[in-house]
């Protein structure tokens, strides 16, 4: 009996100095169906599809996926993405935080809280931007950085000045 052969065909990468390998943003996931209490840290983007109670900080991103859920503390230096069915019952520090799901705990965002429309917030709020989407519920004491505060006592001077003139 005779086999066929073939030719291996080569394939050639050429890479550049200007390459740059890029590593999957998701680092680290904790699936559906895994408890975890107690204090976690985790260097780079987490994403949540089981249950953490406890501590939690991140140097990256964390998304709580549809069957997340958090409860305690949640600090990162990244953005905090909470989706549509996650449920976050903690106090959350970080650059950005979006809401499609619901967090019970106050929210301290350096730079943007975003609770889309279907986004529920029951606690109070620090934050220099805020954006509430129709349909999306804050409940609770809102507080404006003093970056967003400074902004509008400088538009607000403006605006005396030219009637003023």
């Amino acid at each position: 009996m005779v086999f066929g052969i073939r030719k291996k065909e080569e394939t050639t990468v050429e890479a550049t100095a200007n390459s740059e390998f890029v590593p999957n943003k998701m680092a680290t996931v904790i699936g559906h169906g895994t408890y975890i209490n107690g204090t976690i840290s985790v260097e780079g983007t987490l994403r949540v599809d089981g249950q953490i109670e406890g501590e939690l900080r991140s140097t990256g991103d964390v998304i709580v996926g549809e069957t997340g859920y958090i409860k305690g503390e949640l600090r990162s230096t990244g953005d905090v993405i909470v989706g549509a069915t996650g449920n976050v019952i903690a106090n959350i520090a970080a650059k950005n935080v979006t809401v499609a799901g619901k967090v019970q705990g106050n929210i301290d965002a350096s730079e943007q809280l975003d609770i889309l429309s279907g986004g529920k917030v029951f606690g109070d709020i620090s934050v220099a931007n805020l954006i509430v989407g129709q349909g999306g519920i804050l409940q609770g004491k809102c507080e404006m950085k003093d970056s967003a505060i400074d902004e509008c006592e400088m538009k607000d001077s403006a605006i005396d000045e030219i009637e003023n003139w």
